[in-house]
């Protein structure tokens, strides 16, 4: 089962970075926390000018600490060569409900990330161009929804 959640992951990552012009590189994964005065659209913007300028797609993922979907795919663009070769043309920007409550949920236009993880592909302005959920990404397994 592990092996098909992979995969599946895999098939979404390849659907949100697959593009022509990409760099080639490590995956880079940030997570976008409260600093000083920073506003989250501040910060939001300045990732998104450094993902234009390294010529990557801006991939954010709406995330939790409590939410164990979330932690499974940090976990695998982390961890797994095969999701790291497929997802190196992406700027993942980890954004944590809990710590942005407010300003996560108004971040993006039309995306309301009450279902976690919700991963977004955004254009270079913010807006969204593809969107997804933890489930949508077989991140739960047959027997953690009871499903089995």
């Amino acid at each position: 089962m592990g092996h098909r959640r992979i995969t599946i992951f895999t098939l979404i990552i390849m659907l949100f970075v697959s593009g022509v012009a990409l760099s080639k590189g490590l995956v880079y994964s940030k997570f976008i926390h409260r600093t000083g005065k920073s506003t989250l659209p501040g910060l939001f913007r300045v990732e998104l000018n450094h993902a234009k300028a390294k010529g990557k797609h801006a991939v954010v993922v709406f995330t939790a600490d409590w939410c164990t979907p979330c932690q499974a795919l940090k976990s695998f663009l982390d961890e797994s060569p095969t999701v790291q070769r497929e997802a190196r043309g992406g700027h993942f920007l980890f954004i944590d409900v809990d710590e942005w409550r407010g300003p996560a949920h108004r971040l993006i236009p039309d995306i309301n990330p009450r279902k976690l993880p919700t991963v977004v592909r955004v254009d270079y302005n913010g807006k969204a161009v593809h969107q997804c959920f933890g489930t949508d990404l077989g991140l739960l397994s047959e027997e953690a929804t009871g499903k089995t």
